[in-house]
């Protein structure tokens, strides 16, 4: 017994592909980024607590919060590999010992259920783009 197909072009053989990790990482970093340094909120979607001078003596060893830092930390948040089947976001640069150091008071850098959610939402748009990225690319 046979099958035959008809279409209009190639039927697509990936679901995903590297363009579509492009995507979901930048998405990632947008997220993460949003809800840390615009909403105030750690991986557990937690406000983070205020700053004060204890803190910043706690977190740096320093007198006063170093809100410049924090600045360079939230613009060196990247997207560091996008593979096919493996997606990097971190910090780089002279701001990632910083950020490990904010990060052991006030967990931030990873996907709390609210940023689960958003990326459940956007990813059927992204494997549809890579069913028709495929479909072309067959041709």
């Amino acid at each position: 017994m046979g099958v035959t197909v008809h279409t209009r072009g190639r039927l697509p053989t990936r679901v995903w592909d590297i363009d579509a990790s492009r995507q979901l990482g930048d998405l990632v970093r947008r997220i993460v980024g949003e809800r840390t340094f615009g909403r105030g909120r750690g991986d557990a979607d937690q406000l983070h607590r205020p700053y004060s001078e204890t803190y910043a003596t706690e977190e740096a060893g320093q007198d006063t919060p170093d809100l410049q830092r924090t600045g360079l930390m939230r613009w060196s948040l990247v997207v560091k590999e996008a593979a096919l089947y493996r997606i990097v976001v971190g910090i780089i640069g002279e701001a990632a010992e910083y950020a490990g150091r904010v990060h052991a008071l006030r967990p931030w850098l990873g996907l709390s259920a609210d940023d689960l959610k958003r990326l459940a939402a956007a990813v059927p748009d992204m494997v549809r783009a890579a069913l028709i990225r495929g479909a072309r690319s067959a041709r």
